[in-house]
């Protein structure tokens, strides 16, 4: 063989292992739609939760409180239904959308609690599930 035919082969070589390596570390992360969904839900709860700090520290108006809500409320039902509807390619993406799908349903629910008037609450829970979604994203 001659050196073009060694330099060849060594750039084939080094491109498959490359390649294999790069599907090993990727197989072990969670679909990027699913981290994308999660990343839509820490921006909500967390968006939330602003808004009742403010609300507890009276620095926001009833009006805007209640709008804010509504608001993160019908974006956060409109994740869950993404995830709901996403079929997950391996047991790993199964286990990543069933955690969001607890987080994140329990954090609609602390909103539903804080439009009928239980902000304390709300907010402890959302705290709560924000934290975990954001651990959710971040392993993503």
């Amino acid at each position: 063989m001659n050196g073009r035919s060694w330099a060849r082969g060594g750039a084939i070589l080094a491109l498959s292992v490359g390649m294999l390596s790069g599907c090993s570390s990727s197989e072990d992360a969670p679909d990027p739609a699913l981290v994308a969904t999660v990343g839509d839900l820490v921006s909500s709860s967390r968006s939330a939760e602003l808004g009742l700090t403010l609300d507890e520290d009276d620095r926001i108006l009833p009006g805007t409180l209640a709008t804010l809500l509504s608001d993160m409320a019908q974006e956060m039902a409109a994740s869950i239904t993404t995830l709901e509807l996403t079929v997950p390619s391996d047991e790993a993406d199964e286990r990543y959308r069933a955690a969001a799908l607890v987080s994140a349903r329990t954090a609609l629910e602390s909103l539903t609690l804080a439009q009928q008037g239980d902000t304390s609450t709300a907010l402890d829970q959302l705290h709560v599930q924000g934290t975990e979604l954001a651990k959710l994203e971040d392993a993503g």
